[in-house]
């Protein structure tokens, strides 16, 4: 039997307690447990489902608009984007911004679904990376010693590295993503952060536009695109 991963686990569970209880006693050959024990695993799976909403972790499919731009307008302002005051034309203006650079990846020949890294200019040291299994600690560090050495911007393509590691160092702010997947995702970052700035809710006017949509006749207008 094939072992799934956690994420591959919480992208089909969700947050659901039930169903995570329900999955652990029948993998662990306890279905026919006693209703207290039940209820004690149930308290501990809903317990540490919401401990990780609170950290900031989510399913895509449960990730709203609103909850994204919730948590890249808390990012902006944290980082001092919102320091002065931005006007409405240079918010439009960043989006463009992003648009431009997907496009710029692909006129470098950059395949839609293609991810690539760079090295970070304000990376932290290797030696004090850290991955959260001990006995990858060497090869990460060993690794992000190699890129190191390259300098600010070098790139790291994907197939230099395992997925796995890839993650940690991104998350531990060594590595950027790049690409054409990661302007794309720059975009809705930029979108969702300043509509939460304005106190739009994006969740219900892309629910409303595109309820509009539906009602349009075949190519309306006679538009090419």
């Amino acid at each position: 039997m094939v072992e799934k991963t956690a994420g591959e686990m919480l992208g089909e569970m969700g947050t659901d307690a039930g169903k995570w209880t329900e999955q652990f006693l029948h993998a662990s050959g306890l279905d026919n447990a006693g209703p207290d024990f039940c209820h004690t695993v149930l308290t501990w799976f809903a317990s540490a489902l919401e401990a990780g909403r609170s950290a900031g972790w989510a399913t895509h499919d449960e990730a709203t608009l609103n909850e994204i731009g919730n948590e890249a307008n808390k990012t902006a302002h944290e980082k001092g984007w919102w320091d002065s005051d931005r006007i409405f034309p240079e918010v439009i203006a960043l989006i463009h911004s992003e648009a431009s650079e997907a496009l710029e990846e692909w006129r470098n020949n950059r395949a839609p679904i293609e991810r690539y890294y760079t090295v970070a200019k304000f990376r932290p040291e290797p030696g004090g990376l850290v991955h959260e299994d001990e006995d990858l600690n060497d090869s990460l560090r060993g690794l992000a010693t190699r890129f190191d050495l390259r300098g600010d911007d070098a790139v790291v393509e994907e197939d230099e590295l395992s997925e796995d590691m890839a993650w940690t160092l991104v998350l531990q702010g060594f590595l950027k993503p790049e690409g054409i997947p990661s302007e794309l995702a720059d975009i809705i970052i930029r979108v969702t952060e300043a509509s939460t700035e304005y106190g739009i809710d994006l969740d219900e006017e892309v629910t409303l536009k595109m309820a509009y949509n539906a009602t349009r006749p075949h190519k309306h207008g006679g538009k090419r695109s």
